[in-house]
């Protein structure tokens, strides 16, 4: 009878190991599985840095040029002011040693808008000034 007993026992703890152990190797399978999806994840949002990188490096070089395009803007209308301002200087010793030139109309105003934009950012112009000298360069470029 002691043995019985103790067969049953030792039958009942080998069923709990046995039971502990497909419960443990269940969850060994659901831990492998759920490394698995992280590093899916992980591989998804490495690549979605990398394209955002490339996207922000794109901008960057788009940034790049526009800035190059403004710069050369401003080296340009710088150049076609100094241009203008010459031909007005021809213009005048023309003038003063009595030849005549057949210049474009447009130098003038020109100049008369630079001189304006320049008053304005020193901010010598007069209020009544400005409104005149601003009315007289629309009429001269209409």
């Amino acid at each position: 009878m002691g043995y019985d007993c103790f067969f049953y026992l030792l039958l009942h703890v080998c069923v709990i190991i046995i039971i502990k152990i497909g419960i443990t190797k269940k969850k060994i399978a659901e831990i492998e599985l759920q490394i698995q999806e992280n590093e899916e994840e992980i591989e998804r949002y490495q690549q979605e840095i990398e394209d955002i990188q490339i996207s922000k490096d794109q901008v960057l070089k788009e940034n790049l040029v526009l800035e190059e395009n403004r710069t050369k803007v401003g080296e340009l209308n710088g150049k076609i002011v100094l241009l203008t301002m010459q031909n007005k200087n021809f213009v005048g010793t023309s003038e003063r040693t009595g030849g005549e030139l057949n210049v474009g109309i447009s130098s003038g105003s020109f100049i008369h808008a630079f001189r304006l934009l320049l008053a304005i950012k020193k901010g010598t112009l007069r209020k009544n000034f400005l409104m005149k000298s601003v009315r007289s360069y629309l009429v001269c470029l209409i």
